[in-house]
């Protein structure tokens, strides 16, 4: 079986001033900047009966993966993957 990917594009301009200004901080730009738009592709796999999620995003630099990494976009991902899991098992009557 081939694996069902999802691809899309943030469109980031409607975050809140203050966290557009932590992030411009941190990849030092001036405050007012806008946030380049990225890539997210999510890749579901079956593996032996379950599935394989695969999550990656493409920035327009290094400067922003790296602001991004800062603003524990990785933990906040972590965060909806147990919140799924819970959603998931309390589904299936677990």
């Amino acid at each position: 079986m081939n694996p069902e990917r999802i691809v899309y594009t943030t469109d980031l301009s409607g975050q809140p001033e203050a966290w557009t200004d932590t992030l411009n901080e941190l990849r030092g730009m001036p405050k007012g900047t806008p946030v380049d738009d990225s890539v997210v592709t999510v890749i579901f796999e079956e593996l032996a009966g379950k599935t394989r999620l695969t999550i990656s995003t493409r920035f327009v630099s290094a400067a922003d993966a790296r602001a991004f990494r800062k603003m524990r976009m990785e933990e906040g991902w972590g965060g909806s993957f147990v919140k799924l899991a819970r959603l998931l098992t309390k589904g299936s009557g677990g």
